[in-house]
This record gives C-alpha cells, sequence and structure tokens, in this order.
C-alpha cells in the first residue's frame, strides 16, 4: 500500500513540475473587413424594336444592334422598319452605380424570351434572342467584368434579335429579360 501511495505521490510531484515548467507564448493577429456600397441598376430606356411593317407571310427576324440601335432586317420583302421617330428602334440602356473603381460583372440571364400579345389571333407569341451587350460601342458577350468609373457609375446597352413567326399575329408585343450585376 505503501508503495502505491509513494507511486501516485511521486506521479502528481513530476505532473506539477512538467506543468509549471512550461511557457506560455502569446500572439496577437487583427481583423478586418471592407465594406462597400452595394450595386445597384437602373434601366434608363427599355428595349424596342419599334414599329414594324409585315409585308408577307413568312418569317423573319429583325437583329437590333445594342451600339447604334440600327435594325437589320432578314428578309426586307417580309418585313420592314416604319421609320417615323416614334417607332424607331431602341436598344435597351442601363445605369449601373456602386463602389468606384471597382470591378463588376454584368449577367444576361435569358438566352431566349417570349414576347406576346393580347391581340385576338393564333400566332401571338414571339421569341428574342441572341441578347448583346455593348459598352463604349464595343459589343461583347455575357459575363463580361467590366470597372466602374472614379464616381461609381457605368452605362451599358442591350441588342438582340425578334424572330417574327410565319402569319404572325399584328399587335403590340410585350415581355421580359432579366440582367444581374455583382461584384467581380
Amino acid at each position: 500500500m505503501k508503495k502505491i501511495k509513494l507511486l501516485i505521490s511521486a506521479l502528481f510531484i513530476g505532473y506539477i513540475i512538467n506543468t509549471n515548467g512550461q511557457n506560455n507564448f502569446k500572439v496577437t493577429s487583427t481583423a478586418g473587413a471592407r465594406l462597400v456600397s452595394a450595386t445597384s441598376i437602373n434601366t434608363d430606356k427599355p428595349m424596342s424594336f419599334g414599329g414594324l411593317r409585315v409585308l408577307s407571310t413568312e418569317a423573319a427576324t429583325v437583329k437590333l444592334r445594342p451600339t447604334d440601335s440600327v435594325r437589320e432586317f432578314s428578309s426586307q420583302t417580309a418585313v420592314l422598319g416604319i421609320n417615323e421617330s416614334d417607332n424607331m428602334g431602341l436598344a435597351a440602356i442601363f445605369t449601373v452605380h456602386g463602389e468606384p473603381s471597382t470591378n463588376y460583372k454584368v449577367s444576361l440571364l435569358d438566352n431566349s424570351i417570349e414576347i406576346n400579345t393580347a391581340a385576338i389571333g393564333s400566332n401571338k407569341t414571339m421569341t428574342v434572342n441572341n441578347f448583346t451587350l455593348s459598352f463604349d460601342n464595343t459589343n461583347v458577350a455575357s459575363d463580361l467584368t467590366q470597372q466602374l468609373s472614379n464616381d461609381g457609375i457605368s452605362k451599358f446597352t442591350v441588342g438582340a434579335t425578334l424572330n417574327i413567326g410565319a402569319s404572325q399575329t399584328m399587335g403590340d408585343y410585350i415581355g421580359r429579360f432579366i440582367i444581374a450585376i455583382d461584384y467581380e
């Protein structure tokens, strides 16, 4: 029994001596964060393919260039633009606001959208696709990184292609497309 008490006492004393012999090292570090203003986007002007005169029952396309809002017709025997000031095509114009001199990315979330009319007829839906962005009159694909100016503002335009079906119903058509922006 004495041997067991002696052994336990020796182990306990050895533990105390061993733990007291350790040195504590401390280090100080930092934590940080950078808060930036949230990005926002405004639609300055919605996209419009303008007034179109349908000349036949054949299908056609109208491409609206984002750089200058010029309309290109696949078949001038099927469709022509009305050139009055209220009926001209107009690429969509957007303004981005955010942290000055930071990079942001624009993504077109729709590959193809439908636009519809409430007019009476059987062919009341058209598709819009091939969306194209333009920054400073340079056409680019979606998901391109851009930089906000020193005042935290950037503008860009969006064009697309309208697909007019054979025997399309006459009327006013409308639909929506989605654009997303985020810091890169």
